[in-house]
């Protein structure tokens, strides 16, 4: 038992410091990597929010949300811009809207899979999350990135704003991506990388029970037998001379 202790007191601490370490490693690693993800998913938006500025004349906002299908123009812009969105599989909803006082103005809102856009000039009231951000919509101003879990589900939300030639907000292209693809997404790199580093803790693991056995057990071992075997010699000899004086 005194040999499995001195080995285990030196190997136990080892191996929680391990196990401590590597929870702490899963955890930084899943929340900088779902930071990184976020980040380069807003990019990307804003990438595509660009191109699609490209398409919409801003002086004709107005027009598209009165006249819609009738305006000539219409319906190729927004066949542009399934393409686009269809080149970023991770976005779920892709639209137009012109923020006002009474909710946002359709002016494009693209179909989804079992969930038709709305129609020009339908009116669509604001989602909670973005409340505290209405008096920046309304004013035209940038608005953050949103992480939000509300009406159309668990989603990242990019407002990008089309302005005219005079700088004045006409409307807000938005980008949805999904946050459950995003967080599988993550996990599953984390899973990978976590795989990798379970190796390396499995051979830092082994190389050290090696090196306690020979560095630390082994010579205590050792010890412990010679002074066993010294005692036991040392008492061979008091009982060999006390026979003896007897």
């Amino acid at each position: 038992m005194r040999k499995l202790s001195i080995k285990w007191k030196v190997l136990i601490p080892l191996f929680l410091g391990l196990l401590l370490m590597s929870l702490a490693f899963v955890q930084i690693s899943y929340i900088e990597f779902r930071k990184y993800t976020i980040t380069d998913c807003v990019n990307y938006a804003k990438g595509l929010c660009g191109l699609i500025a490209d398409e919409i004349d801003p002086e004709r906002i107005d027009e598209y949300i009165e006249k819609g299908h009738a305006c000539p123009e219409y319906d190729g812009i927004k066949t542009k811009l399934y393409k686009l969105r269809d080149a970023y599989p991770d976005i779920v909803f892709l639209y137009v809207y012109q923020i006002r006082e009474d909710g946002c103005h359709a002016v494009f809102d693209l179909d989804v899979e079992g969930e038709p856009g709305s129609e020009p000039g339908d009116v669509l009231p604001f989602d909670q999350s973005y409340e505290q951000y209405i008096p920046n919509l309304l004013a035209g101003n940038e608005v953050p990135a949103l992480v939000s879990n509300d009406t159309y589900g668990y989603l990242l939300t990019i407002y990008t704003p089309i302005r005219d030639s005079s700088g004045q907000c006409k409307c807000y292209i938005g980008v949805d991506y999904s946050m459950d693809l995003l967080t599988d997404y993550v996990t599953e790199i984390v899973k990978k990388i976590l795989a990798i580093f379970a190796i390396v803790v499995i051979v830092i693991a082994i190389v050290n029970v090696a090196v306690t056995n020979r560095r630390i057990v082994k010579p205590f071992n050792r010890l412990e037998n010679e002074a066993y075997r010294d005692t036991l010699t040392g008492l061979l000899n008091r009982t060999a001379y006390f026979r003896y004086a007897q």
